[in-house]
């Protein structure tokens, strides 16, 4: 098949689109399915899983910010060969991303009545809210761990390493 033909470029588009499209929907029908299976519960139960799914919603949002900020700065180092400025760049993006998704994880884990007060919840409903979402931010605390298992490994420092630079 010729390189610049419509249904070439058609054929990458969609290999290329459609895992995100059907990632972007997985993610946003998330809180819709909690609601769905929460709401046999009861109304307050819907009220409190609904307050749990947005913080969980800034948190996707924050990431996806992240990410799409950090792939645009790596992709002009990358592109003008700067392995230095990528790295760093790399190294300043994670560990940005890590402290706030560890600073969230200490505000909504510390200090639970915050989130419900945000949304004028009040008495079984913020109670309900405070343990749905404390369960949901426990994943935040370990976002660095890969790093750190590079760094102890020696493949964050070690810049003769193919593997780390090239994959």
């Amino acid at each position: 098949m010729v390189e610049d033909s419509f249904s070439f470029f058609l054929k990458r588009a969609l290999v290329l689109g459609l895992p995100l499209a059907l990632q972007s929907l997985l993610f946003s029908s998330g809180g819709f399915i909690d609601n769905l299976m929460v709401s046999q519960l009861g109304t307050q139960e819907v009220a409190a899983s609904s307050i749990g799914a947005r913080v969980f919603w800034f948190v996707g949002i924050f990431i996806w910010g992240m990410g799409t900020g950090m792939g645009v700065l790596l992709a002009q180092f990358w592109g003008a060969q700067d392995e230095e400025g990528l790295r760093r760049n790399f190294a300043l993006g994670s560990t940005f991303s890590c402290g706030a998704s560890l600073l969230l994880f200490l505000v909504c884990w510390f200090f639970p009545s915050l989130v419900p007060a945000m949304f004028n919840a009040q008495g079984e409903t913020a109670r309900l809210a405070e343990a749905t979402y404390k369960l949901s931010v426990l994943p935040y605390c370990w976002p660095g761990q890969p790093f750190r298992w590079m760094r102890r490994c020696g493949l964050w420092e070690n810049q003769n390493n193919p593997e780390l630079v090239h994959s």
